[in-house]
């Protein structure tokens, strides 16, 4: 038993719509200036997505994930691509 007394009790936080992965792209630049989210996912986030490997991904959640418990937050939807992660696909 937790005493409450005095306290406020509510719902985790939920993260409906995350990238993990975005975790390695923190401080980056596009490759080239981009004038349309078309551009940028074709200049930074596409790319990105085809070199991550298990290990990239891997440790990419780490920090959000830490960063997540901190803040309260107990749900969270990863919307990850990395299309050459698996082999053979």
């Amino acid at each position: 038993m937790i005493d409450g007394s005095g306290k406020v009790l509510m719902p985790g936080l939920i993260n409906a719509h995350m990238h993990f992965y975005s975790t390695f792209a923190r401080g980056l630049t596009k490759a080239k200036p981009s004038r349309n989210f078309l551009e940028i996912l074709n200049n930074l986030w596409w790319r990105l997505d085809k070199k991550l490997g298990h290990a990239d991904t891997y440790y990419s959640a780490i920090i959000p994930l830490i960063d997540a418990i901190r803040k309260g937050t107990t749900t969270i939807i990863d919307h990850h691509a990395s299309p050459f992660a698996i082999e053979d696909l």
